[in-house]
């Protein structure tokens, strides 16, 4: 399941990948609320004072991954062991943060 250029990449990240890419709400629902929720639970209470809709941040991240074809997802190969876990940490903090202060 590793695509050109994703030649590193872990079986599972390459799942989330694969499914994010083609709409798979089961593998977004897991990724988004399972993978990555605790990141964003700390950034809707941190940046945003929990008045945010958990909902409306992963609708918002999701568009901003899905803009130009999935670029921004190309940028992830697993290099030096990164996994998507670690790569959207500082992605979804520079992106909900700019978009509430841009």
């Amino acid at each position: 399941m590793k695509t050109e250029g994703q030649c590193n990449l872990n079986v599972n990240d390459a799942r989330f990948i694969a499914g994010l890419k083609a709409g798979n709400s089961a593998v977004c629902r897991e990724f988004f609320y399972g993978e990555i929720v605790g990141v964003l639970q700390k950034i809707r209470v941190q940046v945003y004072r929990g008045l945010v809709d958990l909902d409306e941040m992963v609708s918002e991240l999701y568009l901003y991954l899905s803009r130009r074809e999935w670029s921004k997802l190309e940028g992830l190969d697993g290099k030096n062991g990164c996994r998507l876990r670690s790569w959207m940490i500082p992605v979804a903090w520079l992106f909900l943060w700019t978009h509430t202060t841009g």
